[in-house]
């Protein structure tokens, strides 16, 4: 069976740059690629000048994701491959090439290894449900052969046991799909995310994408702001509330007047006055 892993990891889908097609796609906006793109029709969203930014992170799950999402043989079982060091040794190895990229810019690159286990226990309180899932198991098989690994990486490291970033006032990229790692806005006004898998680059009013959906209704009333990760959740570290509670925000919002752009003083102004969602977040407050 290693075999059969190490030869589906070897053929796994790549895109420019040698490495697994969702980050390949992603590095399509920042460099000339140095391989064949996987889809030269495919219209990259946005050129950027990787040298307006102070810091790129890369949260190190993200690329292990990516890696095992390129894999196309649906014979590998997420058991088989998160029991032996293959994954990470590839992971490295993408890490080292991402390194490479960035010599001579402007810009250093910092692979972000946050420790979401506080953060589950927080954003969880009171909620029906498990964040026991296939990326949650990467997640822990990351941490498992960190240590091993992490003597062969080349890239500066940002290890953490949360998932706040250092405070800096320039431009910041982080390429992430852990929407609780967006919440750095806070103390970093100028984070941008760079996709995998698309290549976009969004800013803070765009983030809300990144929230659980509430069926078709519109989320764009919503700014990314704790509280509002909490009740909606974010498919990753955070579960959503009921549908009744989550329906509930979404009517205050649409009564207020929220948009992406709304400040959270206004947001928890309003939220203080409903009995349901004050009652919520108090609870969540009181545990935090």
């Amino acid at each position: 069976m290693r075999n059969e892993l190490k030869i589906a990891l070897e053929n796994r889908t790549l895109s420019s740059f040698g490495i697994s097609i969702g980050t390949g796609i992603m590095l399509e906006s920042l460099f000339e690629p140095t391989f064949d793109r996987y889809d030269e029709s495919r219209e990259i969203p946005n050129k950027i000048n990787v040298d307006k930014y102070n810091i790129h992170y890369y949260n190190i799950f993200t690329l292990a994701r990516n890696v095992l999402s390129a894999i196309s043989s649906t014979r590998i079982k997420i058991d088989t491959l998160l029991n032996n060091n293959l994954l990470m040794q590839t992971v490295v190895d993408e890490i080292n090439t991402i390194y490479e990229l960035y010599d001579g810019r402007k810009c250093e690159p910092v692979l972000f290894i946050p420790d979401y286990t506080k953060l589950y226990r927080e954003m969880n309180i009171n909620k029906d449900g498990s964040v026991i899932n296939n990326d949650y198991m990467v997640r822990e098989y990351i941490l498992k052969h960190l240590k091993q690994g992490i003597q062969s990486i080349n890239m500066s490291l940002s290890v953490n046991n949360k998932h706040i970033l250092k405070r800096n006032a320039g431009k910041v990229m982080i390429t992430t799909h852990i929407p609780v790692d967006l919440l750095n806005v806070v103390h970093n006004k100028n984070l941008f995310l760079l996709e995998s898998h698309t290549g976009k680059l969004k800013g803070y009013t765009e983030f809300y994408t990144k929230l659980h959906k509430i069926g078709k209704l519109n989320l764009e009333v919503f700014p990314f702001i704790e509280e509002i990760v909490f009740i909606l959740g974010d498919k990753a570290v955070s579960l959503p509330m009921k549908l009744a509670i989550r329906r509930e925000l979404h009517k205050v919002a649409i009564e207020s007047g929220w948009s992406s752009y709304t400040s959270k003083l206004v947001v928890m102004k309003h939220i203080m006055k409903n009995d349901i969602l004050r009652s919520v977040i108090s609870e969540y407050k009181k545990n935090y």
